[in-house]
């Protein structure tokens, strides 16, 4: 072919100046990495083009599923006014948060939900998935019963959690909420500082039951007895399965909800 001839010109004219060839190579080398380093802005996963975010709502502890529902509701509502050529889908999602099944900031719990926004593709819309989130913070208004409401991007590749975080760490767990709430206070009074938020779960509130162990034994009870009876009191007990097209469900027996306050 006519390739060959002329590839084996410049072959025989680079092994000829074979020490000018290996120094422009390194030279080339060497001029690339300078203007990488001082010319070029590296993002591994860049935040522009993102066409998904979400809205996420933090209720107190003691919230059913029904009333951080109906939070996420009146929200809906106001993320259903974007444009069409902005606004594609949404998905709410109630006692979960998370942005994919390997986020390890998961959070599972009646008084937590989110709302999945999927915009349509940053070419269709004339505003950015940044711009948008700016403008649904001026309309979206914190109830006072919520405890967090925040707004975050998908970030491109697997979560990596927030830009910045500050751990605390000491010996007694009151002192490390204290300085943790005044930290708080401080980050969010700096210019900049967006959805401060802390990782402190409040957990549900818990009934200790001691048992008279003496007093057990004379009814003919075991530990393992009076535990199952006030589990199957609060949490209720599968009687049996009813088939629900292709679904099963489960029939759960329970105290009646006037009974369990005389346990």
């Amino acid at each position: 072919t006519k390739l060959v001839p002329k590839y084996i010109t410049i072959l025989r004219m680079l092994i000829r100046w074979k020490k000018s060839t290996i120094l422009a190579t390194v030279g080339f080398f060497v001029f690339t990495l300078v203007v990488a380093t001082t010319s070029m802005k590296f993002v591994l996963f860049p935040p522009e083009g993102i066409e998904i975010f979400f809205v996420r709502v933090t209720a107190p502890t003691n919230v059913s599923l029904e009333a951080t529902k109906n939070y996420l509701i009146e929200i809906e509502k106001e993320i259903q006014k974007l444009p069409s050529n902005e606004l594609k889908d949404m998905v709410t999602t109630v006692g979960l948060q998370q942005q994919d099944a390997n986020d390890p900031n998961t959070k599972r719990g009646s008084h937590v939900g989110q709302i999945s926004i999927f915009l349509h593709p940053e070419d269709h819309r004339d505003r950015s998935a940044a711009e948008i989130i700016d403008y649904l913070k001026t309309k979206i208004i914190k109830p006072a019963e919520i405890i967090s409401l925040t707004f975050e991007r998908a970030g491109g590749g697997p979560p990596v959690g927030k830009p910045i975080s500050v751990a605390v760490r000491g010996r007694d767990y009151q002192q490390i909420l204290t300085a943790t709430r005044e930290l708080e206070e401080k980050v969010v009074k700096i210019p900049g500082a967006l959805d401060v938020t802390n990782s402190y779960n409040e957990g549900k509130e818990e009934i200790h039951v001691i048992v008279q162990k003496e007093e057990a034994r004379a009814a003919g009870l075991s530990v393992q007895q009076i535990g199952s009876t006030i589990r199957a009191a609060f949490g209720g007990l599968v009687a049996t399965s009813i088939q629900s097209l292709d679904d099963e469900v489960d029939i759960r027996v329970s105290f009646p909800e006037q009974d369990l306050s005389l346990i």
